[in-house]
């Protein structure tokens, strides 16, 4: 699960130990958004072609559903397929580490000697796909993750070197 993930974060000898974006059930809204788009459009350009209009008319016609599915789709498809694949949790044998964003990158990276306690809710909803919110309580304040994949076996391998300071790869 280690694409997209910069290499040169990681310092020298340090080892990733798990590596995850968010669930994918957050992509499930964008996909149904682009099939249902992408009929629409379909049927659209279908009722076009069955027109009396002509010509550079029916041409227009043909490139408003085209720009509009280009618009729709980039919005409500592509961009968060962005948010998703650019959202990183990685554990290592140092530190907890989480970037996000396309543009405006954000992260922050935790010390594991700076991690007090870890905690996992999961939903029944949760539960039946595999997630689940990991709340890390820090030095700093507690640190909450949503839609987390394997929540439960995330956060207990970051307790388990939070404690004892060590665990074999995961993924």
């Amino acid at each position: 699960m280690g694409v997209g993930f910069p290499d040169n974060v990681l310092g020298m000898d340090e080892e990733l130990i798990v590596h995850c974006h968010p669930h994918g059930r957050r992509m499930t809204l964008p996909v149904a958004a682009l099939l249902v788009m992408s009929g629409g459009c379909g049927v659209a350009g279908g009722l076009i072609s069955r027109t009396s209009v002509a010509g550079d008319a029916r041409w227009a016609a043909y490139g408003a559903v085209v720009l509009m599915w280009l618009v729709v789709v980039g919005w409500c498809t592509l961009r968060p397929w962005l948010r998703w694949s650019t959202t990183h949790l990685v554990v290592t044998d140092r530190r907890l580490v989480f970037r996000s964003g396309i543009v405006r990158r954000r992260g922050m990276d935790v010390p594991l000697d700076d991690i007090l306690g870890v905690r996992v809710r999961r939903s029944v909803g949760d539960r039946l796909v595999g997630s689940g919110r990991i709340t890390v309580e820090t030095l700093g304040g507690p640190l909450r993750f949503e839609d987390v994949p394997h929540a439960a076996r995330v956060a207990s391998v970051l307790d388990e070197l939070a404690t004892f300071g060590h665990h074999e790869p995961v993924w």
